[in-house]
């Protein structure tokens, strides 16, 4: 008998996709499906925040002309299932022919990651496809599903997805569904994907989790203690939401009493725990995820002491590794959620991540090694602050890149220098402590140097000195104009010139000077800050100068020129009481440079102290490289005291 007409278009279907799949398993595909399942979980009742990604996921329900795919990315506990189902009630009343839900169980513990020909299997059986109809072959089965999805309007919602391959067969290539994806790991593989990185509460967001869970009253009455216990639950929502779970089922319990309890960052873990809910789980479920070699440079960042991490530290708790080879491990953990990305070779630790790595080391990690990488560590961060602290005193451009670096692992290096204080010298501690001290006073000089440079007050000294400056250039061109008049009006000034035979000459000068003041004042107007004034001190005085001498060579005979001069002088007297304010505070500024070049010299002293205690203990490498610090430390105090003295002229006053 021949084959029916429908089911051959069926099968033609199924040639397209390339599966050699017997027609009469397609046979459910040619009805309608009847079913309309609704399998949203039940959502969580206290959900909080959020309000920019719901948002954007009902935006992205309202693209009835498109599939859109949404992965919900992020850390353990940071919310990605309570967002996408909480998301999902409230746009389901778009997808009239059903919500399916599927865990992926990529991160589940004793349970094997769901494949997708058997979630197929499930969403078809959902869709009111009979189980004889359903395809026996996993690539069968994503197709079908595929091929109801593009004639159907559903709301798919793929929870816990641990790789790409559990995700895209199940996604459809055109219709109107949305599909929302969780992952807690980057799902990098995907193409046409909407990406919503999940990051963690807002003080707001997650003082409202805990009220809602633990009750208002109790969070109101104790403002500052719940305030420290988000900070020290990283404001991770399961975390909030497990200590809130605490205070509920524990009347007796105080805020204050769970902040305090929470304070000990050795016992914060366990403490974060309530029924079957449990920070430290969560993280243990996406490190066993980890392929080896990022399991071990996980483990090994336990060791480090502070929040962030470079490359360069991490590679010297590896110890074998290449730079380019940690790169992309320390790249991998940011693609798990168990890093997050500061800048270029630059990683942050969430710290509740940082106390479970910590515990990692501890466990995984015997005494011998971890000493060994501990100690690579310190070596780095040694050798790291001695490159610095001889930057800081190289050219502009070094100094600020060494005080940056020195900024961002300030908390790293106080935490080493305060492992290796002991009795003994130890030349390592010395020089952590030495580029602590260092970093602290560079900030203290490049702060008090800009506003020498370009402060507020130096901005209006600059200013009214361009003004006063400009109306010495009017005057002076006022003086070369009645000279021309006046040289023409009067015979005798006209005979006393031809027999200087200079008028020319003179007006041509008086001319030039009064164009260089312009364009000084010009040059204080458009830059305001003490390079200027620096700049232009020499050749303003050596104007003023030739000003007064040409002035000195008209004779005051013509009562109109006389009269110009007289305005000169009332201007400047004028002029005087202003000067002598802008002077006032720029002599506050020039005496506050004294103090930090004494810090300078008095750091200097101390380097010199150390450099001769290691001389006398025998050490002589470290007394050479503690008297090149004092030397360069030295240097620097001379170069702010010649600053001071340059300033001091400037500004026309004596050293206070």
């Amino acid at each position: 008998m021949g084959q029916p007409a429908d089911h051959a278009s069926v099968g033609e279907h199924a040639t397209i996709l390339g599966h050699n799949i017997q027609n009469s398993t397609f046979t459910a595909l040619l009805r309608e499906p009847t079913s309309f399942p609704a399998q949203l979980p039940r959502p969580v009742e206290d959900f909080t925040g959020r309000t920019a990604e719901i948002e954007q996921l009902v935006e992205f329900a309202g693209h009835g002309a498109a599939v859109v795919v949404t992965a919900i990315e992020g850390t353990a506990g940071v919310g990605k299932t309570a967002l996408a189902v909480h998301a999902g009630h409230q746009v389901k009343h778009q997808f009239p022919d059903g919500q399916l839900y599927a865990d992926l169980l990529g991160y589940t513990v004793g349970r094997t990651s769901a494949t997708p020909g058997d979630v197929a299997a499930g969403f078809l059986h959902s869709l009111g496809i009979p189980a004889e109809d359903i395809p026996t072959q996993a690539e069968a089965r994503t197709a079908a599903f595929r091929d109801i999805v593009s004639r159907r309007r559903l709301l798919v919602v793929l929870d816990n997805a641990r790789r790409e391959d559990q995700v895209r067969p199940l996604l459809p290539a055109s219709g109107s569904s949305l599909v929302i994806v969780t992952s807690r790991h980057v799902l990098a593989g995907l193409d046409g994907v909407q990406r919503m990185p999940l990051d963690v509460l807002t003080e707001e967001e997650a003082l409202d989790l805990l009220a809602t869970t633990a009750g208002r009253q109790r969070v109101a009455a104790e403002p500052e203690a719940a305030h420290q216990v988000n900070i020290r639950c990283g404001k991770l929502p399961l975390a909030v939401r497990i200590a809130g779970r605490l205070l509920e089922t524990e009347p007796g319990l105080t805020v204050a009493d769970l902040a305090a309890a929470l304070g000990d960052e050795r016992e914060r873990l366990a403490e974060l725990k309530a029924g079957d809910l449990a920070v430290r789980s969560a993280f243990e479920l996406s490190f066993r995820a980890l392929p080896d070699e990022p399991s071990r440079m996980f483990t090994l960042l336990g060791l480090h002491p502070g929040p962030e991490i470079s490359v360069d530290a991490a590679m010297a708790l590896d110890g074998t590794a290449t730079t380019r080879q940690i790169a992309r491990l320390m790249r991998e953990l940011h693609h798990a959620h168990l890093l997050e990305s500061v800048s270029a070779g630059r990683y942050r630790m969430h710290d509740l991540i940082r106390l479970f790595a910590a515990d990692r080391a501890a466990e995984d990690l015997h005494d011998v090694e971890s000493g060994a990488a501990a100690q690579r560590l310190v070596v780095y961060y040694v050798r790291a602050t001695q490159q610095a602290v001889r930057d800081l005193h190289g050219d502009e451009s070094g100094a600020r890149r060494a005080a940056a670096w020195l900024g961002n692992e300030r908390d790293v290096v106080e935490a080493i220098e305060t492992s290796l204080r002991g009795p003994s010298l130890n030349p390592r501690r010395v020089w952590l402590y030495m580029s602590l001290y260092a970093h602290i006073h560079y900030q203290r000089s490049e702060s008090i140097l800009a506003e020498h440079k370009n402060g507020s007050r130096t901005k209006i000294f600059c200013l009214e000195r361009a003004r006063l400056i400009s109306n010495l250039a009017v005057a002076v061109r006022a003086h070369a104009r009645n000279l021309a008049t006046s040289t023409s009006s009067s015979p005798r000034l006209l005979q006393v010139f031809r027999h200087k035979r200079s008028t020319s000459a003179e007006l041509s000068q008086i001319d030039r000077v009064a164009a260089e003041l312009e364009q000084i004042a010009a040059h204080l107007r458009i830059d305001p800050n003490l390079e200027t004034i620096v700049s232009t001190a020499d050749t303003l005085s050596f104007l003023i100068e030739s000003k007064n001498a040409l002035m000195a060579t008209i004779p005051i005979e013509d009562t109109q020129l006389a009269s110009a001069l007289r305005e000169e002088v009332e201007l400047w007297r004028e002029a005087s009481p202003l000067l002598d304010r802008i002077n006032d505070l720029n002599v506050q500024l020039v005496a506050s440079m004294d103090p930090l070049a004494t810090a300078h010299e008095e750091f200097a002293r101390l380097m010199a102290k150390f450099a001769n205690d290691f001389a006398a203990a025998g050490d002589r490498r470290s007394s050479r490289h503690f008297r090149r610090v004092a030397w360069a430390w030295q240097i620097q105090a001379k170069w702010i005291r010649r600053r001071r003295a340059e300033l001091d002229a400037i500004l026309g006053h004596g050293p206070s």
